[in-house]
């Protein structure tokens, strides 16, 4: 049988979505989580962060962090590229390649 968890004032069987069970209370996930399986633990992230990696959420290779959404590098443009002098760098979304 299951403990009653308190959450608002409320007692219930489980945790509602965006909290954790810690002792017998609820408790806020961190902003950076949608669901978590403790404050920094995250089991499912937000649309604007969406990939989860070691129970954090982040934005995938090749792409920053903006605050609120994950915004593609152009590597080509920014010059971390590593294309030779004679060829020409083609940026593709989270990476580019040489022609």
């Amino acid at each position: 049988q299951l403990a009653p968890l308190l959450h608002d004032g409320r007692c219930l069987a489980a945790c509602p979505a965006g909290t954790f069970a810690h002792g017998d209370e609820c408790h806020a996930c961190s902003s950076d989580c949608l669901e978590c399986l403790s404050e920094d633990f995250c089991t499912s992230c937000p649309v604007h962060i969406p990939h989860l990696l070691r129970g954090k959420c982040s934005c995938k290779q090749g792409y920053n962090g903006t605050g609120n959404s994950c915004t593609e590098i152009n590597e080509c443009l920014v010059g971390t590229h590593n294309c030779e002098t004679d060829e020409y760098c083609i940026n593709t979304p989270g990476s580019f390649y040489c022609k």
